[in-house]
């Protein structure tokens, strides 16, 4: 398992369970997991969707579309079933941040489904790993199986009367099933190939039901917010980008990748396996380190930030 290195500036939020052992239900039950879940059961869905759209939670695989905003697209009825897909396929060349996640804290990803599902209405959820992840796959099955046995899944989640269930599936080690529409296809056994849009998956998703896509560590985040607060998770971010960013960095030894960052429309771009400038994200990586995560209110740079699409390139700093 790779060693994880933190600064003393981090703000953790979705990282804060990492090496303490919540992939153990019991731990992550001591930790707090799953009071969010039971909070929102019995708030309500309004209540849900306002409270993220409070939190200024943006998509964190990529396109950084508000995540409550999203949520309330879904229409109230709807004659074909709702779903709740996590996109934990993590495709992209160089990026594996979310296996962290699923590594380190899969019930967060469980905790996160059952509030989307909440939030829209919906009985089902999907996780869906990328095919390479087989010893992930295992984790989170064993974490889904225990949530069943807690009564946390299923029937009766948490003693009511609202069901709730997740299936977790990989794919086929396919790059393209990043893209929303695409993995839809591949979960429903087809070639996974983009849909053209609209319509869009909040109104005709998987097996043409309204769906919310988000990625892993997007829902991961959502227990978060409902324990912190919406408007309190939005204040530890930047002014219309709420919360903090896992950001992963990964050697090879002396190789400078770039790494892009999205917040708010701007990418940050930075060299991987130098230390990187304080003003950044004030960590390097030690040698013999294979990953290093940190997560990081958005304020600790928007002073670097300009107008959105535009390309900041941050250089090493000197030693």
């Amino acid at each position: 398992m790779p060693r994880l290195v933190s600064h003393p500036d981090e703000v953790k939020v979705v990282s804060r369970r990492f090496g303490q052992g919540a992939a153990d239900i019991d731990k992550y039950l001591e930790l707090g997991g799953y009071e969010a879940a039971k909070k929102c059961l019995a708030q309500g869905p309004e209540w849900i969707i306002e409270e993220m759209k409070a939190s200024n939670l943006r998509g964190r695989g990529g396109a950084g579309f508000p995540t409550g905003m999203k949520w309330s697209f879904v229409p109230k009825q709807s004659a074909k079933p709702k779903y709740v897909l996590v996109n934990g396929d993590e495709s992209e060349p160089g990026t594996c941040k979310d296996h962290l996640i699923f590594l380190h804290d899969p019930h967060a990803v469980i905790e996160g489904t059952i509030i989307a599902g909440l939030a829209i209405g919906a009985k089902t959820g999907f996780i869906y790993l990328r095919g390479e992840y087989r010893y992930i796959l295992e984790i989170m099955e064993k974490a889904v199986t225990d949530a069943y046995a807690r009564g946390f899944l299923g029937k009766g989640i948490f003693g009511s009367e609202t069901e709730f269930q997740i299936i977790t599936q990989s794919g086929a080690g396919a790059y393209e099933v990043g893209e929303e529409s695409a993995l839809m296809e591949s979960l429903e056994g087809k070639r996974g190939i983009p849909r053209i849009k609209p319509p869009f998956p909040a109104v005709v998703g998987l097996y043409g039901g309204p769906t919310v896509i988000n990625n892993a560590e997007t829902i991961a985040t959502v227990p978060h917010v409902i324990a912190m607060g919406g408007t309190t998770f939005a204040e530890i971010g930047s002014a219309r980008n709420g919360g903090t960013r896992l950001i992963q960095n990964l050697q090879p030894q002396d190789v400078r990748q770039r790494h892009r960052c999205h917040r708010a429309g701007c990418v940050l771009t930075w060299p991987v396996n130098f230390p990187v400038a304080r003003s950044m994200i004030s960590t390097s990586l030690p040698e013999g380190v294979a990953t290093c995560s940190t997560s990081l209110p958005d304020s600790v740079v928007a002073e670097r930030m300009r107008a959105p699409g535009t390309s900041i390139t941050v250089a090493a700093a000197p030693g």
